[in-house]
């Protein structure tokens, strides 16, 4: 199995979540305080950086602080609640993928931006699937309540 670079040196499944937590809240921080470093970061030029870009790079960045706050309130909860935080990550970051690579598949410019953003939603998405793969081979690991016995 692939395995994401975000989740080196992590053991359990609370570790991993704790670290991809962060770098979830990290990314959404940067274009709320740094807007400018953000846009140098993310590959996007210069004319690109307009009023309307900082918005929905605000927006986007509300969104990864929130979903980076749930991972982080989760860690210790039982295990039907993390593997629902884990699966909508996962597949947040898997749709994210498709959506930056599209415009470069079409040729329709911002090639560094598309390619460099979908490599970190790619180590993402493998990221939570890691922690998935973790819940399932933790011994202590439950079913969830609304399961049948």
């Amino acid at each position: 199995m692939i395995r994401s670079p975000l989740l080196v040196a992590t053991d359990t499944e609370q570790d991993g979540a704790t670290r991809i937590g962060m770098v979830r809240m990290a990314v959404g921080a940067l274009p709320l305080v740094a807007p400018g470093l953000a846009r140098v970061l993310f590959g996007l030029p210069k004319t690109d950086d307009t009023p309307t870009v900082r918005t929905v790079a605000r927006l986007f960045a509300i969104r990864n602080l929130v979903l980076g706050l749930w991972v982080l309130s989760v860690r210790d909860a039982d295990v039907g609640s993390r593997r629902r935080c884990h699966q909508l990550n996962a597949a947040v970051d898997a749709l994210d993928v498709l959506v930056l690579v599209w415009p470069v598949v079409r040729r329709q410019g911002l090639i560094r931006f598309g390619l460099g953003s979908a490599t970190l939603a790619v180590s993402a998405t493998l990221a939570w699937l890691e922690l998935l793969r973790r819940q399932q081979a933790s011994p202590t690991t439950a079913a969830p309540a609304w399961s049948t016995p």
